[in-house]
């Protein structure tokens, strides 16, 4: 049996009311193709080339997912980047936000259609601007920390982008997690500071879900 797919040169005339039930929509949904480390499924994947990986460990014959992976982080932007998306993210359906900055401050270039002309006049970076299913106000606009990473179990491999969440910059009540060495991303390098360590690559980081 072949797996390979033919290409047919014409295809085959559609009946009206079928063509018209269809219109301008699409199902081959665009795929993401930055190498990344990603948290999708609250599970660790490795995509590259748009190939997506489960990160897993094998226990008694059977495959689980890690719950934390070792990486050197290589390097990162300083400031916090800002996305937004018009009808909120699917991971399910991955596609381009509708708006989003890298420094923070303003839309990108690339950005056809930009909400403002800076992200502080913008109105989906105001809290209360989305309403989270259990009723709290937030900014439709997310921000993140873009960190370029490599696994340290496979150096040789591509450098991924990480997207750490706001919700993993900072945790403000994190004496028991400090206690055992796991910092939110922010305190995590004021400790690498305090340490001396001048580099995040000097170092290898270990990161995992918070039960």
């Amino acid at each position: 049996m072949t797996t390979a797919v033919t290409l047919f040169a014409g295809a085959p005339q559609m009946p009206a009311h079928l063509a018209d039930a269809f219109g301008d929509t699409t199902n081959i949904v665009p795929r993401e193709t930055t190498n990344a480390l990603t948290i999708r499924g609250k599970s660790w994947r490795i995509r590259i080339n748009g190939e997506e990986t489960l990160l897993t460990r094998t226990v008694d014959g059977e495959q689980f997912p890690l719950q934390s992976v070792q990486v050197v982080v290589l390097n990162m932007n300083q400031k916090r980047s800002r996305t937004f998306y018009a009808g909120g993210f699917d991971p399910d359906k991955p596609a381009s936000p509708n708006c989003w900055s890298s420094d923070g401050e303003r839309p990108d270039k690339g950005v056809s259609q930009p909400i403002a002309s800076t992200c502080a006049s913008c109105p989906n970076s105001v809290k209360g601007s989305k309403i989270t299913p259990n009723g709290k106000e937030v900014q439709a606009c997310s921000t993140l920390k873009r960190v370029v990473l490599k696994p340290i179990n496979d150096l040789n491999m591509p450098a991924l982008l990480l997207k750490v969440p706001q919700t993993s910059m900072w945790d403000k009540d994190n004496a028991e997690a400090a206690a055992h060495n796991y910092f939110a991303f922010d305190q995590y390098l004021d400790h690498l500071r305090q340490s001396g360590v001048k580099h995040t690559a000097a170092v290898v980081t270990r990161i995992k879900f918070d039960p």
